[in-house]
């Protein structure tokens, strides 16, 4: 498996409700065309614990998960073939957005 970390600050005039909102519209489309498996909760961030050491200031949080390198691949190619109206609706409404992307360990590395 494969997952895309998006940590953002949404842009003063969205609300999280309504990135909630397009956030299901943009994942119920996107499984539609088999380009993702899931989006997990949408959570937002608790920096008064112990527990948080990142130094960024991004205050929600998801996790995108994607079959396999395949399966990344074409969602990519089919997000930069078109605009995409659902994913630009997502974008319009975040500020200082972060973005990584992880794999599952390989076997030697999670003993």
């Amino acid at each position: 498996m494969r997952y895309m970390f998006s940590t953002f600050n949404l842009r003063p005039e969205a609300s999280i409700e309504d990135f909630g909102r397009a956030l299901e519209t943009f994942a119920r489309h996107m499984r539609a065309l088999d380009l993702i498996e899931s989006t997990g909760a949408l959570t937002s961030r608790c920096d008064d614990s112990i527990l948080d050491t990142d130094e960024r200031r991004q205050r929600f949080c998801f996790v995108t998960t994607f079959r396999d390198a395949d399966q990344s691949r074409r969602a990519i190619e089919h997000l930069t073939a078109q605009r995409e109206q659902s994913h630009h609706a997502l974008h319009a409404m975040l500020a200082d957005a972060v973005f990584s992307f992880w794999e599952d360990a390989p076997a030697r590395c999670a003993q």
